[in-house]
């Protein structure tokens, strides 16, 4: 046991240093600088590869058939904000959206390769705005078919962007492609996770720190559940003090024999 905790102790060493580490068929991956990981996203195209979102507003994306220290692909979005979630476009391989500050940014990857780091600043090539909030996004995510994108704040506001409106023209925030869900939602708290309903196209489900799950429908912008997991017990209506039931991530299957299901992750340690 004393040679284990050794070995396992140089282990750690090496991984503070900034290494790529095998550990029992495990792989782990340091950013570069000790920045803080808010977020990991996967590809369905990219099977080896994920990316990373961090306190410091980087992007990182790391190849895991390359045996070496660093990312294959980083990009600085904001020096003074942070990445607070990204995720893969579904349809297209080179296109990611990662949310910083009150914005929600796509950019092309292919760009990234060709010119190494880059920073982005404004509207520019390499990062385009999709989406502007009132507060800062807790999380984004793109349906399946690749059509919309969707995001939360910290006002409680869910909003859904038609991905192929917003390229063709209009501010980002200020077009009709923009659909923002308040009414009968999550308001005056924070808004933290989001998802889409593969099977049911405009299906898009929320959850916040108000321990409450909406299912709405975001082409009539209105709520068509509202679950609140607050007054569980019916024995008493005391709000809960220590580790309420807030809802801090949701998931969806993507399987038709639980397509009216969602997961729940609360702060009460339940599912």
């Amino acid at each position: 046991e004393r040679e284990r905790e050794r070995e396992e102790g140089g282990k750690r060493r090496q991984l503070s240093t900034g290494s790529i580490v095998s550990m029992e068929g495990r792989r782990t991956v340091m950013v570069e600088d000790g920045d803080e990981v808010l977020c990991v996203a996967t590809s369905r195209f990219r099977e080896k590869a994920f990316a990373c979102a961090t306190e410091r507003g980087q992007l990182f994306v790391f190849d895991l058939r390359e045996n070496n220290t660093k990312a294959s692909l980083k990009c600085v979005l904001s020096s003074n904000e942070a990445a607070t979630s990204a995720c893969f476009h579904p349809k297209d391989e080179n296109l990611a959206f990662v949310s910083v500050g009150m914005t929600v940014r796509e950019v092309d990857l292919r760009k990234l390769a060709a010119e190494g780091k880059a920073k982005l600043g404004g509207e520019d090539e390499v990062g385009r705005v999709m989406c502007r909030t009132e507060e800062e996004v807790g999380q984004c995510a793109v349906s399946t078919s690749g059509g919309h994108l969707a995001c939360v704040d910290d006002s409680g506001t869910v909003t859904v962007i038609d991905l192929d409106r917003q390229r063709k023209g209009g501010k980002a925030g200020g077009s009709q492609a923009v659909k923002r869900l308040v009414r009968d939602g999550h308001q005056n708290t924070i808004c933290s996770s989001v998802c889409f309903r593969p099977r049911q196209p405009w299906d898009v489900v929320s959850g916040g720190l108000d321990c409450a799950v909406v299912l709405w429908d975001f082409n009539k912008a209105r709520a068509k559940l509202r679950l609140t997991s607050q007054s569980d017990d019916p024995r008493t209506s005391e709000t809960q003090v220590f580790n309420p039931p807030m809802v801090h991530a949701l998931a969806v299957p993507n399987t038709k024999s639980l397509a009216n299901h969602v997961a729940c992750a609360r702060g009460d340690a339940s599912v």
